[in-house]
């Protein structure tokens, strides 16, 4: 039995927002030809982002305990969505939640999140959104429901920008001219 995709998609956003994600976006990833995402067309990518005083504490260890208490949040509504998709009958898989540099080039869910309109992986391979800056945390859940997709981000932030290039990273990350107007933790 088919079902209804736009109601059923309503029905995985209301998830996610009823859990606090600011960024609840969908990319078409049919053209991204890296494992695991082969017979997958596409990413649900949602995400939380948080204050400058949180920032602010950036290399802590109480900093460090807030990001990873957001990671868990974020992958427990990860968990959620994936459920919903299963039971429908959908293939779904979930990456881990990632925060601000990605350890490589071609970190996949700065790649789903640039397709799904989120932003883009910036200079010193931050990731970057117009509205919160670097001070998101991101994670996919990767299916092969047809649901519809959001447009892909096509410009770069950071083309003018040069903050990146003469502070180091706690600087750099800090003094990011994005998103400076959110300051909810």
């Amino acid at each position: 039995m088919e079902i209804d995709i736009v109601p059923f998609q309503a029905r995985l956003e209301r998830v996610a927002f009823n859990n606090h994600m600011q960024i609840v976006q969908c990319a078409d990833i049919e053209s991204v030809d890296k494992p695991p995402v082969e017979h997958f067309i596409r990413a649900i990518v949602i995400g939380q982002s948080f204050g400058d005083k949180l920032m602010e504490r950036l290399g802590s260890e109480d900093f460090n305990f807030h990001i990873n208490l957001i990671k868990n949040h974020i992958a427990n509504t990860a968990y959620q969505i994936y459920h919903l998709l299963t039971i429908e009958g959908y293939d779904a898989l979930i990456t881990e939640p990632t925060f601000l540099k990605s350890n490589s080039s071609d970190n996949l869910n700065h790649t789903f999140a640039k397709l799904a309109g989120v932003g883009h992986t910036g200079k010193n391979n931050f990731f970057v959104s117009p509205t919160y800056g670097v001070k998101i945390v991101i994670c996919s859940v990767l299916t092969n429901a047809p649901l519809e997709f959001d447009p892909e981000f096509n410009m770069s932030l950071c083309k003018k920008c040069s903050v990146c290039d003469n502070n180091d990273y706690i600087d750099s990350v800090i003094k990011c001219p994005y998103g400076k107007n959110k300051t909810d933790e």
